[in-house]
């Protein structure tokens, strides 16, 4: 069984705003990793952010910014951001 993929509430926000097709190969990527979690989690991931347990994918000029509960069988889909913004926090104030 996969782990279940949550999105927080700006980062729902934000995907809205992008091309059907580009959340549409998010999506399917998400589902993939989700699935791969629940195998394992790979250990040898490099972590992509300030916050230390964020971990980044990339679709075209859309970035995305998740994190990986082992205990809770979660993927959850913290912030998302366009090739302009560079990090996590870059949508907010």
């Amino acid at each position: 069984m996969s782990y279940r993929i949550l999105v927080e509430p700006a980062a729902g926000q934000r995907l809205r705003t992008f091309s059907s097709h580009v959340v549409q190969r998010l999506g399917r990527l998400l589902a993939e990793l989700a699935d791969l979690a629940s195998i394992a989690p790979p250990p040898t991931l490099a972590f992509a952010s300030p916050q230390a347990d964020l971990l980044r994918i990339e679709v075209e000029d859309v970035t995305v910014w998740y994190r990986i509960d082992k205990r809770e069988e979660t993927l959850t889909i913290v912030e998302v951001a366009n090739g302009a913004d560079d990090h996590p926090g870059a949508q907010a104030g």
